[in-house]
């Protein structure tokens, strides 16, 4: 069984965490883990080195696309990294992340 993993990083805790809780309780991902990070990039000429939350973000394989414009719509970065994969689970945690989907879509 597959499920999508979507990582989005973000500018502090608070943002990731409700980031993941408008997401969860839309019905667009089961769950999220918000992982604290460290990240250096090149921003307008310069290098920068931040302290980032990661939202990782979990839900089934199909709708992805759907997923990643709610992001872009409510990210506070103007060019938000948002990066997907399928991944195979066990069977179990997929069906759960299905069941969660849909229980979450009939309670909108």
């Amino acid at each position: 069984m597959k499920i999508t993993i979507t990582y989005v990083p973000c500018p502090n805790h608070e943002t990731a965490l409700s980031l993941a809780e408008y997401l969860i309780s839309n019905g667009l991902v089961a769950c999220a883990n918000v992982i604290a990070s460290e990240s250096a990039y090149h921003w307008e000429g310069k290098m920068c080195k931040e302290k980032e939350w990661i939202a990782l973000l979990k839900s089934p394989a199909k709708g992805g696309k759907f997923l990643a414009k709610a992001i872009k719509r409510i990210h506070p970065y103007s060019i938000p990294a948002i990066l997907q994969w399928k991944v195979k689970c066990n069977k179990a945690y997929g069906t759960w992340i299905d069941d969660e989907i849909t229980r979450s879509r009939l309670h909108l």
